[in-house]
Formats: structure tokens, sequence, C-alpha cells
């Protein structure tokens, strides 16, 4: 929705935690062309790889339009911050194409500090996405019902009821 996604379009997810996979699932089944994922973590790459990321980046191993132009790809028109840490949003701003999008989804609850200039010269919208509307809860349980999205991957284990308040 936020994002404006394209079909064929490459687009980049910040963050391979649960709301970034969801999010990578949804690019790849709303007809993104390449979704790379960018983690820290190796764990995390390597789930996002698993559920069809066409390229893994580790954003502590350089520059990462550097490593998108290693890959082959041209920068991402899409990006969407999935984290929300502080200096994300410069970092997705800094990969973006240009005319690019970012959409930040991850939720900074800390003061943060961006470079205008770089977002500028590249004429970049800025989104930002706050939790999920009614539409957007139906819209996923049905592509779920019907088979769109295959959620089995992002499943890593099953609570009975009696001890879901501890998990909480």
């Amino acid at each position: 929705g936020r994002g404006g996604l394209v079909a064929g379009e490459t687009a980049l997810v910040i963050g391979g935690g649960p709301v970034g996979l969801a999010v990578l699932l949804w690019l790849k089944a709303l007809g993104a062309g390449a979704v790379a994922l960018s983690d820290p973590l190796s764990a995390r790459r390597a789930n996002a790889a698993g559920l069809g990321a066409d390229l893994v980046v580790d954003p502590t191993a350089g520059d990462l339009a550097a490593q998108f132009g290693g890959a082959g790809l041209a920068a991402p028109s899409l990006v969407l911050e999935c984290v929300g840490l502080p200096g994300l949003v410069d970092q997705a701003s800094a990969v973006a194409a240009i005319d690019g999008r970012v959409v930040v989804v991850g939720v900074c609850m800390a003061e943060d500090r961006y470079f205008p200039y770089g977002a500028m010269a590249k004429e970049l919208d800025w989104r930002f996405a706050f939790y999920y509307c009614r539409a957007d809860v139906d819209a996923t349980i049905e592509a779920v019902a019907i088979g769109r999205l295959d959620v089995e991957p992002l499943i890593t284990a099953e609570v009975g009821l009696d001890d879901a308040s501890g998990r909480f």
C-alpha cells in the first residue's frame, strides 16, 4: 500500500526480523522484480534467501549501493526500512534510486538524525506506515487462505492457549 509498488521494480527490505520477512513475502507476491534484504545477522539473511530474496546483503560488509552494483542490480526504486533504529532512514535514502521511495515501517522510539541533502538531491519520497488497517488484515488472511502467501516458513514454534499469556 504505502510503497506504491510497481510490478517488476527492484525493492530492498532493510531488516530481516518478522516484519521484514513478511514485507519480503508481500513484495514477491505482488510482483516486485528483484527483491533484496539487508540484515547484519547471517541467520536472518539465510531466512530471507529461503523465502525467495533475490539478493541478501550484510550492511556491515560495506556500502549497500556498492553491494547492489556488485550483484548486477540497479539501485532499488523502493526501500522499506523495517527495523526502527536511528540511522536507518538515512541508510535507506543513501541506497535508493533517484526518484525512489523510502517507506519507514520500523518504529524508531529514539531521536534520529539524517542528512537531508542526500534525499533531496535524489528527489526521494519518504513515506511512513503505522500499524495496519482492517483492509490489510483481511487481505493477509485471504492471501494465506488461498495460498498466495506461504507463511509456514515464518512459524518458529507453536504455543498452546494455556501458555500464550506467558509468551507475551
